[in-house]
């Protein structure tokens, strides 16, 4: 055969068109065929730039969802161009549904769609299956006449492969999609079973709706008696819309709402468009604030009532569609069974929960016996479990037969609150309850017509609608009254038993209070006599030491500056106090001819010097209240790298009092006057100080006492 008359072969192009097609068919993620679209249509076209830009189902506008480029132009995924664009390749293309070639590209403005102007020559195909517009293919070269009809072809018919994969890979997502949704109801229902408390239940319901449903946001509300919608729980949880919102399920303004008509109807409300739709107005701003464009009311209905409502938002138009709001639902109406047996259980656990705060009332009496104390665990009690807006105890004075505000929770302006107390106290509200000792509640009616005009005034800047005054009475002895305040008038009553059993405590831990500030005073008392003898001592030994008049007081004082600075507080702080005035009274047992020899010692006499530490601790270990303040006169004179006396100790095997005190004793030491020599100048001290860290003394005591030094001048 002539060479002539030889077949030709298909064009490569046919056999990149059937790589792709064979390639396809084994794919079936979105990303994966896009890549190999983009691949194919490069290898075919040789271009310098790829781009495919995805239209969301129903959307309105065109996305860069993946790219192939030789150089960047600026383009990040994730751009957007609007599909009404008069001027953008790419939104005509998606409109008409046809490709296009366009050559010499800048005379056409499709720099609205951010491509730069070196790419002079532009072609785009649209990805269409079963007539619907899937996305673009763009290409782009900086050659103004590099793509042909020819190109256009061949881009066309790899989109139309692409486009019936993608229609496939979709299919099959919506498959999975509603399979993983009849998953998710399996899983959910028992998940919402596991917790038997109300709030829990509705977060775990909100919680689901967003996190395995999709939505942005969900809120689940309780049908409140007076008409209220209350917020039990939402997901987020800190998410403010919820307490931005005034919601209600009754006739009024705020009642004819998606949510209201939902519970009053007991049938879904849809919003498909928050902005346009005139029901939704009254919320409207603080939902566009969210980018939320539509949302779903979802009754809660159990023994044919509506509980409550399930609300759910999201940003995506069409989010809630039929088969989405079947399952939200399902998922609703097991909800609501579990919410209702929620608040039953609630409601037993509350009565447990009243015996839980008297007993925690009775461990804050025993174990402080402080009033002050009882009061405010009294108070924090009442204000959780009563879920009262304020609360305070006003106890009485038997000289001018009024009441004192001795506590107070929630007021916003206590002091005020305290003037109003005693108005109350000379009321027949306040006789009333003193004398008939019982609780007296105060509603909207009461606080207007049998109150002064006084504490009427006091309740409207407290906003207060409902009072409950309690007496308190211990051994028949009236002490003043517990009163319960409420800015919204409490929807299930308040327990007069319960409040009465409080008050009682109440009056236990003042009658307790009293008894111990008479403990309190005589301890006080008998402590400042302690600190006189030992003061006392403290002159006498400085007297038979010939010591510098006032060393004793003025190194306890600098001592204990530098214990506060160091940590220690409280008793320990008192010992070391004790101590430091009692450093030296080891030497009562040193012999006056060593102890007031004015030359130096010999060897024999330093050896009965060093015994005052031990002497000391025989002195004082027989003395009960003085056992604790031995550290310092029996360890001082140890040091921290062990050759101090008398048992050697070394580093933090030194009680830390001691360490302090070691410092400080040797700084009043070298800043007073001797009569062998001058005391010497605070630097030159300072600097003894800091070369007696690490051998003689505790360094971190050292660093501490030089800054408190450096501070104090």
């Amino acid at each position: 055969m002539s060479e002539g008359n030889e077949l030709t072969g298909p064009p490569p192009q046919w056999f990149q068109t059937q790589r792709l097609a064979e390639r396809l068919v084994a794919l079936a993620d979105e990303k994966d065929i896009l890549s190999a679209l983009l691949e194919a249509v490069q290898e075919v076209v040789q271009a310098s730039l790829v781009h495919f830009w995805e239209l969301p189902p129903g959307g309105n506008e065109l996305i860069l969802r993946v790219k192939l480029e030789a150089s960047a132009p600026g383009l990040p995924l994730g751009q957007s161009v609007p599909l009404n664009d008069p001027y953008a390749v790419v939104a005509r293309a998606a409109r008409t549904g046809q490709g296009e070639v366009y050559r010499y590209a800048t005379q056409a403005p499709e720099g609205r769609a951010g491509y730069p102007l070196a790419l002079r020559s532009i072609l785009a195909v649209p990805l269409k299956a079963d007539g619907d517009v899937l996305g673009v293919i763009v290409l782009g070269d900086e050659d103004p006449e590099r793509f042909s009809e020819g190109d256009l072809a061949q881009a066309q018919v790899l989109a139309r492969l692409a486009a019936s994969a993608l229609r496939r890979a979709r299919s099959h997502t919506k498959l999975q999609e509603r399979a993983r949704e009849l998953e998710l109801l399996q899983r959910a229902i028992p998940r919402l079973a596991e917790d038997l408390e109300l709030r829990g239940v509705a977060e775990r319901l909100a919680r689901i709706s967003v996190e395995d449903i999709g939505a942005r946001l969900a809120w689940v509300g309780r049908a409140e008696p007076d008409g209220q919608v209350s917020v039990i729980a939402s997901w987020p949880p800190d998410h403010p819309y919820p307490r931005q919102i005034s919601v209600r399920w009754d006739e009024t303004p705020e009642g004819q709402g998606p949510t209201g008509r939902a519970i009053r109807k007991m049938t879904i409300q849809l919003t498909e468009d928050v902005e346009s739709d005139p029901r939704f107005s009254p919320w409207k701003k603080a939902a566009l604030t969210y980018d939320f464009s539509c949302s779903a009311a979802i009754p809660l209905l159990s023994h044919g009532h509506a509980f409550g409502v399930l609300n759910l938002y999201s940003e995506r138009p069409g989010f809630f569609s039929p088969y989405r709001l079947d399952l939200l639902q399902a998922l609703a109406h097991q909800a609501a069974v579990l919410l209702e047996n929620a608040q039953l259980y609630e409601s037993t656990k509350k009565n447990l929960a009243q015996l839980e705060t008297l007993r925690n009332i009775d461990l804050a009496i025993i174990s402080s016996l402080d009033p002050d104390l009882t009061i405010r665990v009294v108070l924090d009690e009442v204000t959780g479990q009563l879920k009262a807006d304020a609360a305070g105890v006003l106890l009485a004075d038997p000289q001018s037969l009024t009441l004192r505000l001795a506590g107070a929770r929630g007021f916003r302006s206590p002091r005020e609150g305290a003037k109003k107390g005693v108005f109350v106290a000379q009321s027949a509200v306040a006789r009333k309850v003193l004398r008939e000792r019982r609780v007296v509640r105060l509603g909207r009616e009461e606080l207007l017509e049998n109150m002064s005009l006084g504490f009427r005034k006091f309740c409207e800047v407290e906003g207060f609608v409902e009072i409950y005054f309690a007496p308190l009475v211990s051994k028949h002895k009236p002490l003043g009254m517990l009163g319960i305040f409420y800015r919204r008038k409490p929807r299930e009553g308040v327990p007069t038993g319960f409040l009465e059993a409080l008050a009682a405590q109440v009056a236990i831990a003042l009658e307790n209070g009293q008894l111990m500030e008479d403990l309190r005073r005589r301890n006080l008392d008998l402590r400042a006599a302690y600190d006189a003898t030992l003061e006392g001592w403290a002159r006498t030994l400085e007297l038979r030491d010939l010591e510098t008049q006032n060393h004793a007081q003025r190194v306890t004082d600098l001592a204990v500056r530098l214990g506060l600075r160091m940590g220690i507080q409280g008793d320990a702080l008192t010992y070391l106090r004790w101590g430091a005035l009692l450093h030296d009274i080891g030497k009562l047992g040193v012999p006056d001819s060593i102890l007031l020899k004015p030359g130096k010692l010999n060897e024999k006499e330093w050896e009965e010097m060093r015994k005052h530490p031990q002497y000391a601790y025989e002195l004082l270990s027989e003395i009960e209240f003085l056992k604790p303040a031995l550290d310092i006169p029996y360890c001082h004179h140890e040091r921290w790298d062990g050759t101090g006396y008398p048992r050697g100790l070394k580093g933090e095997e030194i009680p830390l009092s001691a360490r302090i005190f070691a410092v400080v004793d040797a700084w009043d030491a070298m800043r007073s006057d001797r009569p062998y020599r001058k005391a010497l100048p605070v630097e030159e001290a300072m600097e003894e100080i800091r070369k007696g860290a690490g051998t003689q003394f505790d360094p971190k005591v050292v660093e501490a006492f030089l800054q408190l030094l450096e501070e104090e001048a």
